[in-house]
């Protein structure tokens, strides 16, 4: 077509992009599992985007990742904004940029909440005393203070009625390479038969 100029194709054979889907999941899986084991990890603190009267957006930690489906684990209090509108809304954004890598991910999936249920009892059980007691907040997320600072409860199980285990499924995955010589973008979509991954413009 004339006035276009034709950008050429960016290879970047070293971007995990040119992975086959199947195996563009699992290292996808692979880095938010590490994340989950070393606090110094990029994969370890998304933002998480949830949907209600307004969007809204925050870092969060991954607790754990399991595969086949493909689903992350995250710890909040029941009084947090955040749950009730993931139970208005499940579905929710969870994002990531690499730096170094300078890669960029979205990934998109419905939330199921568990709060008081044998698996969240499950999760309870194994957090560090100091993480359950942080449950055990006198004043709820985001309630307006006086003077900086909160009240926490003295035993961990004071915290248990205000613990939620949120696992997210992840159904389609978007990662943005971005490099000076041209940007490559992809998209992975979740299938009964498993990943399909289809090239998008960057």
């Amino acid at each position: 077509m004339i006035g276009l100029i034709p950008m050429p194709e960016p290879t970047q054979p070293s971007s995990p992009l040119h992975l086959p889907p199947m195996e563009l999941a699992a290292w996808l899986a692979e880095r938010w599992r590490e994340g989950t084991r070393q606090p110094e990890s990029v994969y370890r603190l998304p933002v998480l985007v949830t949907s209600g009267i307004k969007p809204e957006g925050r870092t969060i930690v991954i607790r754990q990742v399991t595969e086949d489906p493909l689903q992350l684990q995250i710890h909040t209090d029941t009084r947090s904004p955040k749950v009730r509108q993931l139970t208005d809304y499940p579905a929710c954004l969870l994002v990531w940029y690499d730096p170094v890598a300078r890669l960029q991910i979205q990934a998109r999936g419905t939330t199921s909440l568990h709060v008081g249920d044998a698996r969240a009892r499950e999760v309870w059980e194994q957090l560090p005393e100091h993480n359950g007691r942080q449950y055990g907040q006198v004043e709820p997320p985001g309630s307006e203070l006086l003077a900086p600072g909160h009240h926490v409860l003295p035993e961990k199980e004071n915290g248990w009625p205000h613990f939620c285990l949120v696992s997210v499924t992840i159904e389609e995955i978007e990662m943005l390479q971005l490099h000076r010589d041209g940007n490559t973008r992809c998209r992975l979509l979740r299938s009964p038969a498993g990943w399909r991954k289809v090239w998008i413009a960057p």
